[in-house]
């Protein structure tokens, strides 16, 4: 069972559902693809899932490669571990699950 991520975050991916594993963080994704641009889009409020928009369509992986591409940003690695045919993901951030949520969290404060 997940639960919030216990350290402290002035805003945004504290309501997030993440979960700390060996390698980094995990964090569950709601995509909304076919947007204008890739972006942090927000916290959907009933399942406390991190919102995602995407320029790519939903065909052949091009909106999962968007995806692992634009979170890489935040992280040495990023990976697609479920939903890979879904709009509802979890993304594994390889590196120190702290510095990884500071990064995201500050995009969510810009929002």
């Amino acid at each position: 069972m997940l639960a919030p991520f216990e350290e402290t975050f002035e805003k945004g991916l504290s309501k997030v559902l993440t979960e700390k594993s060996k390698k980094g963080l995990i964090i569950n994704l709601d995509v909304i693809p076919g947007s204008g641009r890739f972006k942090l889009a927000g916290i959907n409020e009933w399942n406390n899932h991190l919102k995602v928009k995407v320029k790519a369509q939903p065909e052949k992986g091009k909106a999962n490669s968007e995806i692992v591409k634009e979170f890489s940003k935040f992280c040495s690695r990023a990976t697609i571990i479920a939903g890979e045919k879904s709009r509802k993901k979890r993304i594994l951030l390889e590196g120190d699950p702290e510095e990884v949520a500071g990064k995201i969290s500050l995009e969510i404060k810009n929002l």
